[in-house]
């Protein structure tokens, strides 16, 4: 039965993502749109002006995370077996250490410790999270027709129960209300939808948190009406339209809003 599920959903997103793609059309993302709620003058610094900027530690960690995962359930679409934890290990180190020469590494960050927490929280996933878990789809892409512009993006996990689930890796244990008030949770849930013509069962946070007594795993389940659906729309157009009309401006009070946590600092009082 997985199997013909998965061989629908393929069908179906083939075949939207087939038809999206032979648009021209500007493009945002659930993480644009975020980035451009927290503070639009450090959207318009990477995406309107084009500057890259080093990548931190934390990003790292995520990536490599996602790449060990990612790696056992590609094969686990049709084995419904997972694969052994040294390999799983292997896939996230691999992804880690590609990315240490693009890093910029705070005083107080050791390379090599933030690697071991790394594994240590993949393990832990592979361990506790992936043996309740048949995968549908791994990092499945996404092309939404939203009028003037397309939303894209990709789904960390779809399950054989209908739930969209999206992995984190967090420094401290989150609230419900980050499930239920994600935006990108919503967005896949859109794109779910979208894509298939059939309502998610849930969506959810898998959240693998770092504490100093040891890693913990905690799942945050939430749902998505109608309404939501339609708020998202009507926050992604409005910052569409904010993009289109030019208007950017910091934002004093983000959290990221420091020297330390934002690479555009400088940049940044240099313009406003």
């Amino acid at each position: 039965m997985t199997s013909a599920i998965v061989k629908e959903f393929s069908e179906l997103v083939k075949t939207r993502n087939g038809a999206e793609e032979q648009k021209t059309k500007p493009h945002l993302s659930p993480s644009q749109i975020r980035l451009f709620l927290d503070c639009s003058a450090k959207y318009m610094f990477r995406y309107i002006f084009g500057i890259r900027v080093p990548i931190r530690s934390y990003f790292i960690r995520g990536r490599a995370i996602h790449k060990g995962i990612e790696h056992n359930y590609r094969q686990k679409i049709e084995s419904h077996e997972d694969i052994g934890l040294a390999e799983v290990q292997e896939a996230a180190a691999a992804e880690f250490e590609s990315m240490l020469a693009e890093a910029v590494w705070d005083e107080d960050e050791d390379p090599g410790k933030i690697k071991d927490t790394t594994i240590e929280l993949v393990s832990l996933y592979h361990n506790e999270v992936a043996p309740n878990i048949q995968p549908v789809t791994a990092e499945q892409f996404f092309t939404i027709d939203l009028g003037e512009y397309t939303l894209k993006g990709v789904i960390d996990l779809i399950d054989d129960g209908g739930n969209i689930r999206d992995t984190k890796s967090r420094g401290r244990t989150p609230s419900q209300r980050e499930a239920d008030e994600s935006l990108q949770l919503t967005a896949y849930a859109m794109a779910y939808r979208e894509l298939t013509g059939k309502k998610e069962q849930s969506v959810m946070l898998d959240n693998l948190v770092e504490l100093k007594r040891g890693p913990k795993y905690v799942q945050l389940q939430s749902q998505r009406n109608e309404q939501d659906i339609r708020r998202f729309k009507n926050i992604a157009n409005a910052v569409f339209g904010a993009i289109k009309g030019g208007a950017f401006c910091p934002n004093p009070n983000s959290m990221m809003c420091s020297e330390k946590n934002c690479n555009f600092w400088k940049i940044c009082h240099e313009t406003f």
